[in-house]
């Protein structure tokens, strides 16, 4: 089965990059179109209390800062395996998951693979 275009969470782990290689395998059969996703995922944050003294907006930062740096890494495995890929990073500011999230809120039809 051929798809027009195909999301893949990118987390930085070694699954994603499984991941990662299956969906530029799917494209190039199918001609798809590769969209690289990295959630900036701040929910951990809500478990801290306040008074630790930990820099939030730092830390959020540099969350922000690697998933672009993720996200940068898979759009260059997309573009010499010669896949049309973009890419986007998403803020989760609070507690939730995301698989779900994505599935509930999507106007098209989403298939999730474990």
């Amino acid at each position: 089965m051929a798809y027009e275009r195909i999301l893949v969470a990118l987390d930085g782990s070694d699954i994603a990059e499984r991941a990662l290689r299956e969906a530029i395998k799917l494209a190039r059969q199918g001609h798809s179109r590769l969209r690289l996703v990295h959630v900036v995922d701040e929910s951990p944050l809500w478990q801290v209390p306040e008074r630790v003294g930990v820099n939030y907006e730092g830390l959020v930062e540099r969350f922000r800062e690697v998933g672009q740096q993720i996200c940068a890494a898979a759009l260059e495995a997309a573009r010499q395996a010669g896949i049309e890929a973009d890419s986007a990073l998403l803020e989760l500011s609070g507690p939730g998951r995301v698989a779900e999230g994505v599935s509930r809120s999507a106007s098209v039809p989403v298939l999730l693979v474990r």
